[in-house]
């Protein structure tokens, strides 16, 4: 995706957002024995808990039966949600109810530690050109060393003066092609004593491709060409081993195995980054005297030094990615809460009116406008989907709707001018269900029309409940030459009227069943006491949806208006 140095920082910001779907994210989880597992993270959301039946099992008496849940939001970024559990879930030592996680993030979940890897390392990869074939080599010449963290000898003040400057210079170094450039002219000369420096990409996944350049390779002062002959059987031993290797022509200890180098020198080669199945490696040439362990451990900590530099640039595109798009968020839900009606004080009648989105912002709509010959149209609706294309749809049908009840039209033509509109309007697939009346306060009579959905409901003083029957009108946005019908019916003194979205009818709970109409209509029947006030019955039927809901992330809007006529 980047192929030069230099690129701008509006160039890589606008890489991340092209690809701000799904990434190849895992977790790295260190169990309290001190092993590491992994576990990808894709698309679908993670359970983790105690119980088999999670998706991610940790197994410690400190870790809930279902402790946590991961998912990914309409952004594609990476939600942790703690569901209730006893010793709570905590990210970078902090105790959290709902989080956006970034990469390096590390969540405490009882005695595990998990650390999120963000697969955004693959959008800031730098382009690569194919090495030429005769440079590649396959004669077997010298014995091999492998890097161990268990084994790390002492290494310079100069030389670590030399990691600290390449720490610095790497983390403020912007485009990642100039960062692998910083790397290798650090290699090269002075402490680090390197003749040669270059990054090549290996597929690991098919030994027998070449090699690609990804960064040209830097020389030491009269070592003349700097491109360094490749040894294949090198390349090949980090791609099995992922650690840092040794290979030298100055003599052969038994037991080692044999790697092609074909001039008088030591090849230090050192795993970068991966990408799916490639993998970046740091190959670095030093003097024959540097053939020693010192050596191989300040190579491993310099591509060490890069990778933590690299994640830290990881994690700061995205957060700065996020940063935007909060504030356009933020802003998106500040528009949209200036669409809900805010003067609820219409003669006659009693409102109140409930509205959460599941994501930042939602696409039901809820509509209370007043009519110059004193009626009030109210409105429910439901955009198909949701997320901030949703929203956006859902402001387009409050505009029309306002618009053609300023304008005193009737209900039908209302929906027929808003179904014109959405058919040449709305992308493919989407469409929106409503239902809608207009209501005459002093006598309680109102006609309505359903365009595909949820039937309203009106209880009355005793409790019982009646459901507006609803006509065989389509939903808007399918048919622009769909006919609309309404019918008429009188909201009584005492009576209770609810008209809400089918966030609330297919809400889930811990038992894996939905509420259905039949469960929403006994929460009504249980709280639509006569002597409450309908913000008091909102309230109740609020807390009583939210002990209800299962412990899980909302999977769609909901929206609730209740309409009470005073007599």
């Amino acid at each position: 995706m980047m192929g030069h140095a230099g690129r701008d920082t509006a160039s890589i910001t606008a890489s991340m957002s092209e690809d701000s779907g799904p990434t190849s994210d895992r977790l790295e989880i260190r169990h309290p024995d001190g092993t590491v597992s992994k576990h990808e993270v894709g698309t679908a959301a993670i359970t983790i808990g105690r119980s088999r039946d999670c998706d991610l099992q940790l197994d410690s008496n400190r870790v809930s039966r279902t402790h946590a849940r991961m998912s990914r939001d309409s952004l594609g970024r990476i939600c942790l949600t703690d569901l209730a559990s006893y010793n709570g879930t905590w990210v970078n030592a902090e105790r959290i109810g709902q989080k956006i996680l970034g990469p390096m993030d590390v969540i405490g979940i009882g005695d595990f530690r998990l650390t999120l890897v963000s697969g955004m390392a693959t959008t800031l990869v730098p382009a690569a050109s194919t090495v030429e074939g005769g440079r590649m080599n396959d004669q077997v010449l010298g014995p091999l060393r492998v890097h161990s963290d268990e084994r790390r000898p002492a290494v310079t003040r100069d030389q670590l003066d030399v990691l600290f400057i390449l720490g610095r210079r790497l983390a403020s170094t912007e485009d990642p092609a100039s960062r692998l450039q910083v790397l290798c002219e650090l290699m090269v000369g002075g402490a680090m004593r390197g003749q040669a420096a270059t990054v090549v990409r290996i597929d690991t996944a098919v030994p027998q491709r070449l090699p690609q350049i990804v960064c040209p390779a830097e020389g030491a002062p009269g070592f003349g060409t700097p491109a360094p002959h490749l040894s294949r059987t090198v390349l090949t031993s980090v791609s099995n081993r992922k650690k840092p290797v040794m290979a030298s022509n100055v003599g052969h200890a038994a037991g080692h195995e044999d790697l092609s180098i074909v001039f008088d020198g030591c090849v230090i080669a050192c795993p970068l980054l991966e990408h799916g199945s490639e993998l970046d490696v740091l190959y670095f040439i030093v003097p024959p005297s540097c053939g020693t362990d010192v050596w191989l451990a300040l190579a491993a900590l310099a591509a060490e030094q890069f990778l933590t530099i690299e994640r830290n640039w990881i994690d700061r595109l995205r957060r700065r990615e996020h940063a935007i798009i909060e504030r356009e968020l933020e802003r998106g839900r500040e528009i949209q809460q200036s669409l809900l009606p805010a003067d609820l004080g219409i003669d006659g009648l009693e409102l109140s009116l409930s509205y959460r989105p599941c994501l930042c912002v939602g696409g039901d709509y809820i509509g209370v406008v007043p009519r110059d010959d004193g009626r009030v149209l109210l409105a429910v609706a439901d955009v198909s989907g949701k997320g901030l294309q949703a929203a956006i749809i859902a402001s387009s049908v409050s505009s029309l709707i306002y618009g053609g009840t300023r304008m005193n039209l009737s209900l039908t033509d209302i929906l027929r001018t808003l179904n014109d509109w959405l058919c040449r309007h709305l992308p493919s697939g989407r469409f929106v269900t409503m239902t809608a009346l207009i209501l005459e306060p002093a006598t309680g009579r109102f006609r309505y029309a359903n365009a595909g959905h949820m039937p309203p409901i009106v209880v009355d003083p005793d409790g019982a409940v009646t459901s507006l029957p609803a006509e065989s009108n389509l939903v808007l946005g399918l048919n622009a030459d769909e006919p609309f019908s309404e019918l008429e019916h009188r909201l009584e003194p005492g009576h209770l009227l609810a008209m809400f979205t089918d966030g609330i009818t297919e809400l889930r709970g811990n038992d894996g069943e939905l509420l259905e109409t039949e469960g929403f209509t006994l929460m009504l029947q249980e709280h639509a006491h006569v002597d409450r006030s309908t913000d008091d019955i909102k309230s109740a039927i609020e807390g009583a949806l939210e002990a209800f809901e299962a412990d899980d992330l909302a999977q769609d809007d909901r929206a609730l208006m209740l309409v009470r006529r005073q007599g």
